[in-house]
């Protein structure tokens, strides 16, 4: 974790508005109060702070309880409404931005409809502040409330995810996370959750649907996609922070899984 820290405290130097908050709150509803979207313009993190909801995304439906947290994805078709308690008290946030979806891919939040962080006070805690500094709008407070809007997203991913992780498959992302971008040797990660490479790569499929050095590998580039587009840093030395002690051979790689360079991926890519 304090290899994450480190990674974080220098994007926000490089990057000091990471992501662009729109909007964020808190909003109480009573029994029979719903709202609808037939194909959402918008991102949002929403989490239940008391009673419950009933929340529809894309045919899948769920009632989430205290703490529990949906995700409105962009593009989708969805529809939340009080449940059985007979209201709903939440608290919000509206994020954009360039960098948002290469956030969304690199945190394993793409496409995802709710999640159960281990600590929702922690996340309730980061949207208050969030909300605070919108009311404030001191000075700078939009770079600030971006800042924390990255850490929102990664705090949501490690809860969320690592919570309904067996503890091998936790460990091994928590390995990942802490060896960030150094190479990865599958012997060695199966070793250190004693498992044979054969069934690490067995469970990591199942859950996942990929191998572990595939995740890996998708992860930095996941990095290199929100570096190339936040930052101003040269693309020779992206590719050795994520990595890559050969920036060409760093180029061909992207190019052959984006279909495009990293320099015109920059240049091409939306702006926050």
């Amino acid at each position: 974790m304090k290899k994450l820290e480190v990674m974080l405290l220098a994007l926000e130097e490089a990057a000091p508005q990471p992501l662009h908050v729109n909007a964020a709150g808190y909003s109480a509803w009573l029994m029979g109060q719903s709202f609808a979207r037939r194909k959402s313009v918008i991102f949002a993190i929403e989490q239940v702070v008391a009673g419950n909801c009933e929340f529809e995304q894309n045919g899948k439906r769920y009632l989430l309880g205290p703490g529990e947290i949906f995700l409105l994805q962009k593009g989708g078709r969805h529809l939340y409404r009080v449940g059985p308690a007979g209201f709903l008290l939440k608290r919000f946030i509206n994020i954009s931005g360039g960098a948002l979806e290469p956030m969304l891919s690199a945190c394993g939040l793409a496409g995802r409809n709710v999640v159960s962080p281990a600590r929702p006070r922690e996340i309730e805690r980061l949207l208050r502040s969030i909300t605070a500094l919108l009311r404030t709008k001191r000075e700078n407070y939009l770079l600030e409330a971006g800042a924390l809007a990255y850490r929102l997203l990664v705090g949501i991913s490690l809860q969320g995810l690592s919570s309904s992780l067996s503890p091998p498959l936790r460990k091994v992302l928590e390995l990942m996370d802490s060896s960030m971008p150094a190479p990865l040797d599958l012997a060695a990660l199966a070793l250190a959750v004693e498992l044979s490479p054969g069934h690490l790569n067995r469970i990591f499929r199942q859950v996942l649907k990929m191998t572990p050095l595939h995740y890996y590998a998708q992860k930095k580039m996941s990095w290199a996609c929100y570096l190339l587009r936040q930052t101003r840093i040269p693309v020779g030395e992206i590719a050795g922070r994520v990595g890559f002690e050969d920036p060409f051979y760093f180029s061909a790689r992207f190019k052959k899984l984006y279909g495009i360079s990293p320099r015109r991926f920059r240049q091409g890519g939306p702006k926050v």
